[in-house]
């Protein structure tokens, strides 16, 4: 049973990787690990030269493969975890001059007041309340009401507002509370959103993972040793920057059934350990570009939320085996494969030929859906075609020289 198995596992090996021998096995591993390091330090570090227009490409793949092939279809918006409060329909014009003449569009603290003191009297129900609002002008006469209100859900730990940082100065609030950094970087051309990184540079934490640390108890880390970075969470080895999954899309949200207005929200649509979030769901003055279509920016910090909270940055040994057995194939094809004459095949190998010859190219595709889909880990397409082209592009120059 045992040599069966071994002549078995033996004629997998050279239908994948023919003519292979062992220093050929061992160089492949080598590049192979060099590949993993590298298409993770480029997740992890570039945020310019990312190819949005090929990773939104790839991701319609892997949904078409989701509705498609494996009939996974995308849950319908439920309210038992979050509860959504719209705040784009509930504005008030602040007069900026003394003639009111000029005047300001700001949230109105009122409405939004009253919507907070219903949760602040539900506060044992509620887990948490993200007011996604960043509160810039003075409105004189009702920042007292709404500071109280927040005062008291700080106290109680419920509660984070955003903060943002301009020309590497910080910027706070006028209403003081507990706060966490909302921005994220732009990729391409500055105009489109992909990657969301959870510790910034200066080692400040965003507010999705302020979020998370506090509901989950857990707390990610940044370490540096030897002069290189790596981060933790909860002492497991983590991804700081990632293409978070859009578990929650706009086609998902519906107006008085999955978000709610502010001027119309009441207590009866609290249930228990819900997650508040108060923004502009409607996208009408927070909008952005990303991987899935123009989406509110909210959706993009509680996506990033639901990502900590399903482990997408995790960094796990079965994900590490994967990629290597798949760059150990795709190393060992385009680097080391024994050329074989094609003239010598009959016709109707033509197209096993034209497998063979492309297998590295077909092979990283299928690695970039698949890490997509099955870890939800976004290795750039572009950059790992444009690496393998370069490297086939050289090799074919040194043989044609000798």
């Amino acid at each position: 049973m045992k040599v069966a198995f071994n002549t078995y596992l033996i004629k997998i090996i050279n239908w994948i990787c023919p003519n292979i021998k062992l220093s050929s096995l061992f160089k492949s591993m080598l590049h192979s690990i060099w590949m993993i390091v590298f298409s993770l330090l480029w997740l992890e570090h570039v945020n310019t030269f990312d190819g949005f227009e090929f990773m939104s490409n790839i991701n319609d793949y892997k949904e078409w493969l989701g509705s498609k092939i494996t009939r996974h279809e995308t849950n319908e918006l439920s309210n038992e975890k979050y509860l959504f409060i719209i705040t784009s329909k509930n504005n008030f014009l602040l007069p900026v001059d003394n003639d009111n003449l000029l005047n300001t569009v700001i949230t109105d603290r009122v409405v939004l007041a009253k919507v907070l003191n219903i949760l602040d009297s539900n506060a044992l129900k509620i887990k948490y309340i993200i007011c996604d609002i960043f509160f810039y002008d003075y409105d004189l006469n009702n920042d007292s009401i709404l500071q109280s209100v927040i005062n008291r859900l700080d106290k109680k730990g419920k509660i984070i507002i955003p903060y943002y940082i301009s020309n590497n100065r910080v910027v706070d609030p006028i209403i003081s509370s507990n706060m966490g950094l909302s921005q994220y970087d732009y990729s391409f051309l500055k105009e489109q959103y992909l990657k969301f990184n959870y510790i910034t540079q200066d080692t400040l934490k965003k507010l999705p993972l302020l979020v998370y640390e506090k509901i989950a108890n857990k707390t990610m880390e940044v370490h540096n040793k030897f002069g290189l970075k790596y981060y933790t969470l909860d002492k497991t080895w983590c991804l700081n920057t990632i293409i978070p999954e859009f578990r929650i899309k706009s086609e998902n949200l519906i107006s008085d059934l999955t978000y709610y207005d502010m001027g119309i929200f009441s207590s009866e649509l609290i249930t228990m350990d819900q997650i508040v979030f108060i923004g502009d769901f409607e996208g009408i003055y927070d909008n952005h570009i990303t991987i899935t279509n123009r989406v509110p920016g909210p959706l993009i910090l509680i996506n990033a939320l639901e990502s900590l909270f399903n482990g997408d940055n995790i960094v796990r040994f079965s994900y590490l085996i994967y990629l290597f057995l798949f760059f150990l194939i795709i190393s060992y094809n385009a680097l080391f494969k024994p050329k074989e004459n094609s003239n010598l095949l009959p016709r109707k190998e033509v197209i096993y030929t034209w497998l063979t010859k492309n297998i590295t190219y077909i092979l990283i595709f299928i690695l970039t859906i698949s890490s997509m889909y099955l870890f939800h880990h976004y290795i750039n397409l572009m950059i790992l075609l444009t690496y393998f082209i370069v490297i086939d592009f050289v090799k074919s120059l040194v043989l044609n020289l000798k």
